[in-house]
């Protein structure tokens, strides 16, 4: 099936590190922090889920986990959650964004200080060659980046095949990967090693998502 997942984080630090040192919130935790974010829109309570589980659930789907002053959200809205990691944070957190989708070869991260200002952004697509996504990458990059743009996560070619210089020099998806162990400590696919966290065991609590509102003005006009 590949890996697939929409997952924003509010977090002092990195979320893993919060993620593997708290106990995980209640249910009513969950409910007061997701009102907060999306009032109006966390409806009726649904199952139990997981980080790795529910990293990408449907349309009418939130899941929520709160791990000390981290909170996780997980959403198929990424509209939505790139909204809100440039909200910025009243308790000053910063907001990780992160992004994999395996159908289209997708693949990105947000970081966004307390005040909304994007620390860094990489954007993925299997058909984006090197010129387009470094002309949209923004800020510096993050620790987990240097092999990637180094050369040393190179493509696996076919014999015989030679790699063209204007392609992009890795796969979207093996960067989604090491975004998300680097962010949320885990891994979907790739090969874990012995420090990741074991993404089906961090909880995430289920609620309905009620459609967003349009405002009157979109209303009116159509």
């Amino acid at each position: 099936m590949g890996m697939k997942c929409n997952l924003l984080a509010f977090s002092p630090g990195v979320p893993r590190d919060d993620l593997a040192a708290h106990a995980p919130g209640s249910r009513d935790e969950a409910r007061r922090v997701a009102e907060a974010l999306l009032p109006g829109r966390v409806g009726a309570p649904l199952r139990e889920g997981s980080l790795l589980e529910d990293s990408l659930p449907q349309a009418d789907q939130l899941f929520v986990g709160v791990f000390g002053p981290t909170v996780v959200l997980a959403s198929e809205e990424f509209e939505a959650f790139a909204q809100l990691a440039r909200a910025g944070d009243a308790q000053g957190r910063t907001a990780y964004h992160v992004m994999m989708h395996s159908v289209s070869d997708a693949a990105g991260i947000t970081v966004c200080d307390a005040r909304g200002e994007v620390v860094r952004e990489v954007v993925l697509g299997a058909d984006m060659d090197r010129a387009e996504v470094e002309a949209g990458l923004l800020g510096e990059p993050l620790p987990f980046e240097r092999p990637f743009w180094a050369g040393e996560r190179p493509l696996d070619l076919l014999p015989g095949e030679e790699a063209d210089p204007d392609d992009l020099p890795f796969w979207p998806m093996d960067f989604g990967e090491e975004a998300l162990r680097w962010a949320f400590g885990f891994v979907g696919e790739g090969e874990p090693r012995p420090d990741d966290l074991d993404g089906f065991a961090i909880p995430l609590h289920g609620f309905e998502l009620r459609p967003a509102r349009r405002s009157f003005w979109k209303r009116l006009l159509g």
